[in-house]
């Protein structure tokens, strides 16, 4: 689906017309739902958000709305920039997101694509508001594994495969806490990983568009106790994790953090380094090399994982 709004000019010859009468995409009314351990009313679609299952007169922790389309501006906007409070990011000929720790608001611009808002909103909007809240944002998709009660954060770069590998273990019984954006937080004395858990984005064939797959009934989790982190690596090491070192660790963690450019510019790295060292120190982190038996390796290695 293609947002479209008609053109200054079409809009001057025809008088004053609303861009929101223009658009073939209006937002719906908005929907309780939960992500990344918050409650969230959104007017647009969030892809592996769960239903709210809190009443109606708690108070939303973020509010998600949806403007009425404009057009594209003549002179692109910096990526990044501060405006009243609110971080702005602006993806070029697909909207501008204003972003506060309790809100995002979206400014979609005339002939983008839908599934490109709704994806920049999930890549971007979402953890730049997860950062403004005081969160710790990796990028890595987290399952539980089946008897076990910890969850497994699965880090590395796009493309890696973190996706595809919780898909292949929530197909092994596995259940779902988040994928390509875990929220890390310290609560009650444990560390906690969260996310969208009610599906992943992966492409049905090899070179085609990626696409939502629902995590199978009673396989989400909202929150888990995190057990461990693993990176996705390129490097061979026999086809079995590798345990790194606390230092090792932080520079990995560093690395991983999702959309890093934005704690860098609101100021953040200070205390984003603090918690990666006590994320370090408090969990272990490993290398898992490219292999065929990833899954399996994730496995045995939560089975010897001490308590």
């Amino acid at each position: 689906m293609r947002i479209i709004a008609r053109s200054r000019t079409e809009q001057e010859n025809r008088g004053s017309v609303s861009h929101s009468t223009c658009a073939r995409f209006e937002p719906g009314l908005p929907v309780r739902l939960t992500g990344h351990d918050r409650l969230i009313e959104s007017a647009v679609p969030v892809p592996g958000a769960l239903a709210a299952p809190s009443p109606d007169e708690d108070e939303a922790d973020l509010s998600i709305r949806m403007l009425s389309v404009r057009p594209q501006p003549v002179v692109e906007p910096p990526l990044y920039r501060f405006d009243g409070g609110s971080l702005l990011f602006s993806a070029p000929a697909t909207a501008q997101f204003r972003c506060r720790s309790d809100e995002i608001t979206i400014t979609p611009y005339a002939g983008a694509e839908v599934d490109q808002v709704t994806g920049l909103l999930l890549a971007t909007a979402l953890p730049a508001s997860l950062w403004m809240a005081g969160g710790f944002v990796l990028h890595a998709s987290a399952v539980r594994l089946p008897g076990d009660d910890r969850a497994i954060a699965i880090a590395g770069p796009s493309g890696a495969g973190k996706s595809t590998l919780a898909a292949a273990l929530v197909g092994r019984g596995a259940a779902l806490v988040a994928d390509d954006t875990v929220r890390i937080a310290y609560v009650d004395g444990t560390l906690r990983a969260s996310g969208l858990p009610g599906g992943w984005f992966a492409a049905p064939t090899r070179g085609a568009a990626r696409r939502f797959c629902p995590a199978p009934d009673g396989r989400s989790l909202r929150n888990c106790s995190l057990g461990a982190v693993v990176v996705l690596s390129c490097e061979a090491h026999d086809g079995v994790p590798v345990r790194v070192d606390p230092i090792a660790a932080v520079e990995l963690l560093l690395a991983n953090r999702h959309r890093p450019r934005i704690p860098a510019f609101l100021g953040r790295r200070p205390d984003s380094l603090r918690f990666c060292g006590f994320l370090a120190q408090s969990v272990p982190l490993y290398i898992l090399p490219p292999t065929k038996l990833r899954a399996t390796a994730l496995e045995a290695l939560m089975n010897e994982l001490p308590y």
